[in-house]
Formats: structure tokens, sequence, C-alpha cells
């Protein structure tokens, strides 16, 4: 993700890197909750 810090307030890059890791707890719950998913299948 690309993100153009030189005309970002200090405000604005704590808010894109909190909205960045929310992203990336999403996908990660997200991944655990398939992983967990799948074995419930093969029975």
């Amino acid at each position: 993700m690309a993100v153009d810090v030189k005309n970002m307030s200090d405000e604005e890059m704590k808010e894109k890197l909190l909205e960045i890791k929310i992203e990336n707890l999403k996908d990660i719950e997200a991944k655990k909750q398939l992983e967990t998913k799948k074995p419930e299948k093969l029975k």
C-alpha cells in the first residue's frame, strides 16, 4: 500500500497506520477462521 507521506501531518500518518493495522488484523482473523473451518469439512 503506497502512501504519500510527505504531504501528511503526524495526525494523518497515525490515522493511516491505524487503518492499515486494522486491515491487517481483519486479514489475519479471516485467515484463522478459514483454517479452522477446513478441518471440520474433512470429518
